[in-house]
């Protein structure tokens, strides 16, 4: 592998952890409540669960109709932090 190609590479994935983690600072200096977080952690699980029965069918995913709902119904913040923690196969 190119030397170029490989530090490339290795900016791209400290920018994009950089900006996670950027997000996840000022989520939490929102201060959210108790059943917010509860709320993303069954949103999580939820997605997670529906992802697994379906997991044999290509191009069915459950869990991104969950984020994006969750985006659309809960706001910005919650729909990304739902979909950063939910794992992708």
């Amino acid at each position: 592998m190119d030397f170029m190609t490989l530090g490339s590479w290795i900016l791209f994935f400290l920018l994009i952890i950089g900006i996670i983690l950027a997000f996840f600072r000022i989520f939490e200096k929102s201060k959210p409540s108790v059943e917010h977080l509860v709320l993303i952690a069954i949103l999580v699980a939820i997605s997670v669960m529906g992802d697994l029965p379906t997991a044999a069918i290509p191009g069915l995913t459950v869990a991104s109709f969950i984020i994006i709902t969750t985006g659309i119904v809960f706001g910005k913040k919650t729909g990304f932090v739902t979909g950063i923690l939910t794992p992708w196969y």
